[in-house]
């Protein structure tokens, strides 16, 4: 009963701030926080619990993991501006399944409201460290009802594309031991300097397309949903080792893509003696990245 259980973040809250991704605006409510990648967040922790021991959902729906050795799910490739509220549970309940011991997430795609409604949007930015304008993001939505309002169509998709290239400066320290014996106090010599220069865009693409029909006692509904996440990235690494003057570079190329689709039928029904719900979903989460077996 306790009412810090479950939380939910509203569509028009989600359409308030300019979240990148799904992730950052699971990350706004309390006891969430965030494992990010390149900047910008990947994963959700539910009350600091690991995200390979929380569930996450779309319209109910488990999503299938997108790591190679967990079970936990990236939510960076899902745009928040085609959801229509999150809901947030975090901690065991008895009508979630039993191995989301953090929380679960369920991401919500509403049905069509009335009338004929839809909107576009699209900006673009600067990059300062690429020096470049390749920054965008553009989403559209459009939706109807038919029939006397029985009948509901709402489609939506986004595209955007954004630089995550960063500059990593690190450093290592050693102990001179020496100059402890010698002298009587501890110096901190610097033992190596390393710089990383990489290089990563990232291409978001998906859509969802969401049927629906209305009866007098109750509803179905058809609910399909796909989001695409690629990135293409080189690495250079420099290293110095001061004890011992030794230098060394490499260099990398690599590429990825996280693809997931879901999709569910649905019903609910009341009767006059009984209430009946059922689904059948499918859920296919797909990673592919060259050169790893």
């Amino acid at each position: 009963n306790s009412n810090t259980i479950k939380n939910v973040v509203s569509a028009d809250r989600i359409k308030d701030v300019p979240d990148v991704n799904a992730a950052e605006s699971v990350s706004r409510l309390p006891g969430m926080s965030l494992v990010r990648s390149g900047g910008e967040g990947q994963k959700v922790a539910v009350r600091g619990i690991s995200p390979k021991y929380n569930v996450m959902m779309v319209n109910g729906v488990r999503m299938q993991s997108t790591d190679r050795n967990d079970r936990s799910v990236d939510l960076n490739m899902i745009a928040p501006n085609i959801l229509s509220g999150i809901e947030v549970t975090k901690a065991l309940t008895a009508d979630l399944d039993a191995d989301a011991v953090g929380g679960t997430v369920n991401l919500k795609i509403g049905k069509a409201a009335d009338g004929l409604r839809g909107n576009f949007s699209a900006q673009s930015g600067y990059g300062s460290i690429a020096n470049t304008y390749g920054n965008y993001r553009a989403s559209a939505f459009v939706s109807n009802r038919f029939f006397n309002n029985k009948f509901g169509v709402q489609a939506s998709g986004f595209l955007d594309n954004f630089n995550r290239n960063s500059d990593i400066l690190s450093v290592g320290y050693a102990l001179n031991e020496q100059a402890v014996v010698e002298e009587g106090f501890i110096p901190i010599d610097l033992a190596g300097v390393t710089i990383v220069d990489r290089v990563t865009d990232r291409q978001r693409t998906g859509g969802s397309l969401v049927f629906d029909y209305q009866f007098k006692n109750g509803s179905l509904i058809f609910n399909n949903f796909i989001s695409n996440l690629a990135g293409q990235g080189s690495e250079q690494v420099n290293s110095l080792g001061l004890i011992g003057n030794r230098w060394s570079a490499n260099a990398s190329i690599g590429e990825e893509s996280n693809t997931v689709i879901s999709n569910a039928f649905q019903g609910e029904f009341d009767f006059s003696i009984f209430s009946m719900d059922f689904s059948i979903s499918n859920s296919i989460s797909n990673q592919f990245v060259p050169g790893i077996l």
